[in-house]
């Protein structure tokens, strides 16, 4: 991507990056490629922690509903091995966890999404208007910000969010969507999901 964008001499007067290591990573990568001298990080940009949404969650689930209990086991089973396609997929039990986070279905100890909605629209709202911004970030926040401009449903924006390749890049001018999930820096057979 850092090459693409050098190569389009695309600058930026900000790079902007998630706290995570990935999103801190990709961020270096395209400064550095840029020869930009700082990328500011702003947590507030980090994806949301499925991690923890699983341990709050998934107990629950599986103590309610004996089919998710289920696909909850075997994907547990699936996930001890490393090299399993698991880890590169999106399976049923995932959007019932996802989908009872977004429905408040649960109590549990980790953010609930709407904080991770104001989250993210916190951010998003104090991107300057008046400069080129590059925001290194995930998945979800990609699509919260479109289902912000284009005012969609939260189920709706988790839509957008799946759609997003692994380094694809979303462009908004002037608080508008104008391109999302681009790939001209990736060739046939690199794109990629989760």
């Amino acid at each position: 991507m850092g090459d693409w964008f050098a190569a389009k001499e695309t600058g930026f007067d900000l790079i902007l990056s998630g706290a995570l290591n990935r999103q801190q990573h990709t961020a270096t990568l395209i400064a550095n490629r840029l020869q930009h001298p700082e990328i500011v990080t702003d947590p507030r940009w980090n994806e949301f922690d499925l991690d923890g949404v699983y341990a709050g969650l998934a107990p629950q689930l599986a103590e309610d509903d004996p089919e998710f209990r289920r696909e909850y086991e075997e994907l547990q089973r699936d996930m001890a091995d490393p090299a399993h396609a698991v880890h590169r997929a999106w399976r049923n039990c995932d959007t019932t966890v996802v989908r009872a986070w977004i429905l408040g279905r649960y109590q549990f100890d980790g953010e609930a999404f709407p904080d991770f909605m104001n989250r993210v629209a916190a951010a998003f709202a104090s991107l300057p208007q008046d400069r080129a911004v590059a925001v290194i970030t995930s998945a979800t926040p990609t699509g919260l910000c479109c289902g912000q401009v284009l005012e969609l449903a939260p189920r709706k924006i988790m839509h957008m969010a799946a759609a997003v390749f692994n380094t694809g890049f979303t462009t908004f001018r002037n608080g508008r969507l104008s391109c999302f999930n681009n790939t001209p820096h990736l060739g046939d057979g690199e794109r990629t999901y989760r």
